[in-house]
């Protein structure tokens, strides 16, 4: 079973999360260090999140080292100095996996953002690169030029096109797996009515989308669980390295619950819903992105 890691999105991006309170974000920081999270997932568009991370990995009194930071930066020519600017921000003197945040067209800027990579890497600044939010055709060519450490992508029943493929050639090729979203920024629990960008997303608009929910719903009752805990449990059992979970409000984190067993049978109930809403959608992502591939 995949082990859990803490997302920061909820602190705040361009597009998600808009509205959340830094001084409230601290205390969730705070907590989820004080429950013994050690891997934390993070990005250099996510507002003030790094800053507000490293603040409280120093204020914890935890050592340095016995903490996980993957951070994200898109494929920029600036992409060293924003990773220094990173550093600066985490009050630290590494990150251990530095991934390029989203794919784009340009192959060239691609290429040339992991081999600064490289060169960070060689620096001391990263201990691993990887990538984040590629498709599978573009891991595996990149990962065949590169020694790519760690891939990150949804693994959620949001968004299951190529999952298990991507894991597939991930173990392969001895990559590790990130996941982020189980919970699909609560829109597996049935919330539709947001404020930000999250109103925007293409699932919302589509009939398959409901029939998961209810499937969900449906499971939830007869495990005598929450619906959120059956699409952690189910994230978790996907084969993938680590979840990574986020919170927007610290009551979210004091009633997570423990995962639970689904079966065979109730996995694939699940997957089949997840997988038709993921097939009536034309895109390479959930956001509604297509990449012109390599």
């Amino acid at each position: 079973m995949s082990s859990l890691g803490f997302g920061t999105l909820q602190a705040g991006d361009r597009s998600f999360f808009t509205d959340t309170d830094p001084s409230e974000y601290r205390k969730i920081l705070k907590r989820a260090l004080s429950m013994g999270f050690k891997h934390f997932d993070t990005a250099y568009s996510y507002r003030e999140a790094e800053t507000l991370l490293g603040a409280a990995i120093k204020d914890s009194g935890i050592d340095r080292e016995e903490i996980t930071i993957t951070d994200k930066i898109m494929s920029v020519p600036t992409l060293e100095r924003k990773a220094e600017a990173s550093l600066k921000r985490l009050k630290c003197d590494y990150i251990d996996y530095l991934l390029l945040h989203w794919p784009t067209g340009n192959e060239k800027l691609i290429y040339d953002s992991l081999k600064t990579l490289e060169k960070l890497q060689e620096r001391g600044l990263i201990e691993h690169f990887g990538i984040s939010n590629f498709t599978v055709d573009m891991t595996s060519r990149l990962s065949s030029d590169f020694d790519i450490a760690a891939i990150e992508r949804p693994v959620s029943l949001l968004w299951t096109k190529d999952l298990f493929t991507t894991i597939e050639l991930a173990k392969k090729k001895n990559i590790m797996v990130f996941g982020y979203s189980p919970l699909g920024m609560g829109i597996l629990l049935g919330k539709k009515d947001f404020s930000d960008d999250r109103k925007n997303l293409p699932c919302l608009a589509r009939p398959e989308l409901d029939d998961l929910i209810k499937e969900i719903e449906r499971l939830s009752l007869v495990k005598k669980t929450s619906k959120a805990n059956i699409c952690l449990s189910w994230a978790l059992s996907t084969g993938a390295d680590l979840i990574f979970i986020g919170a927007s409000k610290v009551e979210q984190l004091d009633n997570l619950l423990d995962p639970i067993k689904l079966s065979d049978s109730e996995k694939l109930s699940l997957e089949m819903k997840a997988d038709a809403l993921s097939s009536s959608l034309v895109y390479d992502n959930l956001y509604g992105h297509n990449w012109k591939e390599m």
